[in-house]
């Protein structure tokens, strides 16, 4: 049985933003439910028809229901494994949002979108968890995969400069302005950032 999640005080906008079931919506949501009592047996068209539903609910925890169930009945059912990494964030429960990165990651076709979810992982460790060697280590693999992306070594750069390793801090920062040699505005701020850290240990 899925897991039942309580709001935080102050709803994510994410959650505040789930649209009221519409009159348009029932009965979508009825044709759904027809579907499913008659797709006994087809995993795939379950799993469909269960996101399918959560999209059309009002109601968080129904809604992540859905979207859990599609996820056993289809593992490889990557719109209910978004949607459902994203609620579960939303509504912090790391725990269980952890395992669907994973999940995503075996779906990845390319390495942009491999780096893209392990860059998000770190985010969510970091962010959830404050575990920040846990998260450079998902950030050093978004690097890898993508070595010339800013964004990637910008959040490295901040974990290492957290976790005051300054070697690695050093390191990610040559890798920064490898990354932007053609811009040397940005270059120099890069220069100017690094003397302040210097000035700053």
């Amino acid at each position: 049985a899925a897991p039942q999640f309580s709001l935080p005080p102050r709803a994510p906008k994410l959650l505040e933003s789930l649209p009221d079931v519409s009159a348009e919506a029932v009965p979508l949501a009825e044709i759904c439910n027809i579907e499913l009592a008659g797709s006994s047996g087809d995993n795939h068209r379950q799993a469909r028809l269960h996101h399918e539903l959560g999209l059309l609910c009002g109601d968080v925890n129904e809604a992540l229901r859905h979207h859990l169930r599609a996820i056993d009945l289809h593992p490889e059912h990557r719109p209910s494994l978004v949607v459902a990494r994203r609620m579960l964030l939303a509504v912090r429960n790391i725990g269980d949002a952890l395992p669907l990165f994973g999940a995503e990651l075996r779906l990845a076709q390319s390495a942009e979108e491999r780096a893209e979810i392990h860059f998000k992982k770190g985010r969510a460790i970091e962010e959830h968890q404050q575990d920040l060697e846990a998260a450079r280590a998902s950030y050093r693999q978004a690097v890898e995969l993508v070595p010339g992306s800013l964004r990637y070594l910008k959040a490295l750069h901040q974990v290492d400069v957290s976790l005051g390793d300054w070697a690695a801090a050093a390191s990610t920062r040559e890798k920064e302005q490898n990354a932007v040699s053609g811009d040397s505005q940005l270059r120099a701020a890069l220069l100017v950032d690094q003397a302040v850290q210097l000035e700053s240990r």
